[in-house]
């Protein structure tokens, strides 16, 4: 009894620590949320967005007859992260590194592979090892997704969060993907693709087709592109729109953009428009989304399965 107390002291005692930094991270998240929204802009109807036509950032450029012009240009051009099956574990919690690892390696060795690159999950993508092309065929295949083309850059500030918050398991951002759904995680977890030991059971993403985008009043997707509620599916073929998290982030914005469009919004002002949304209505959206965060836990971390975590969520639409 004594060792249980001495440790619900100690972790009651980091959990409150963490809270009095509750503002530092929810701003940690606003500025990944703004990277995003910079790297990523006309997803996913616009033409051009693939290849980052829309950013807001402008490069000179050199022009015929000495003349200049300018392009849009993203100010980093990394390029793209391995993808989950392409990740190797290269921790050695046990051995020799353990000196000079990070605390959060030592305390989550079974939920993190490797700290050298973020990875890229696409659920089904090369389903197995024998099945999967090498590295420069998968950027080959891959070279249109501008999902996949942006994870580069955005890995930079995946890092950046990861190293300056120690308490952080993981940072993450899950792709809507028309509802397929995809992650980019750092730092990087090894899958095993060949085994498929790990499985869960869905409780699906009907979701999708029930919640409705404040930005446009129509639901996320037609239909959900997840297994059925009940069935048991290999962890590999996970739809990141399936997690707890995600879901709760979207349900709590729609729901501040219900309670503050009945409160201030005016009478003759339709909230639910198609997109792009009028200057009053960009002006009022700027205000209910500033501190949208969504906490959740404490829980058991699907990432080891052991683990107590707190998550928080935010919700990321595109700006155009």
């Amino acid at each position: 009894m004594v060792d249980q107390v001495e440790n619900r002291l100690l972790s009651s005692s980091e959990l409150y620590a963490f809270a009095g930094r509750a503002s530092f991270v929810e701003e940690s998240v606003e500025i990944l949320v703004q990277s995003v929204q910079d790297r990523i802009a006309g997803y996913p109807t616009i033409e051009g967005w693939e290849s980052g036509k829309h950013v807001p950032f402008e490069a000179g450029l050199e022009g015929t007859n000495g003349n200049q012009t300018t392009k849009r240009v993203y100010p980093l051009n990394q390029p793209p992260v391995p993808l989950d099956w392409q990740i190797f574990r290269d921790i050695d919690v046990d051995g020799i590194d353990y000196p000079f690892l990070d605390p959060n390696l030592i305390k989550y060795p079974e939920a993190i592979s490797s700290t050298k690159t973020a990875h890229y999950r696409i659920p089904g993508s090369f389903y197995t090892v024998a099945s999967a092309p090498p590295m420069n065929e998968t950027m080959e295949l891959l070279k249109d997704d501008g999902l996949y083309q942006s994870t580069g850059d955005l890995s930079v500030i995946l890092k950046t969060m990861y190293e300056a918050i120690p308490e952080a398991l993981t940072v993450e951002i899950n792709f809507f993907n028309g509802g397929k759904g995809s992650t980019l995680q750092y730092p990087a977890t090894a899958t095993d693709d060949e085994t498929f030991i790990d499985s869960y059971v869905t409780e699906g993403c009907e979701w999708m087709t029930e919640m409705k985008n404040p930005f446009t009043g129509r639901p996320y997707a037609s239909k959900s592109m997840c297994q059925s509620p009940g069935t048991s599916v290999p962890s590999r073929l996970r739809n990141p729109m399936e997690s707890e998290s995600v879901k709760r982030a979207m349900q709590y914005t729609s729901q501040q953009f219900e309670k503050y469009a009945n409160n201030t919004m005016d009478d003759n002002v339709d909230t639910f428009t198609a997109v792009p949304p009028t200057t009053l209505q960009r002006s009022k959206i700027a205000k209910v989304l500033n501190h949208l965060v969504s906490w959740r836990g404490p829980l058991i971390s699907t990432k080891d399965n052991k683990s107590v975590v707190l998550t928080l969520s935010k919700a990321i639409f595109d700006r155009m």
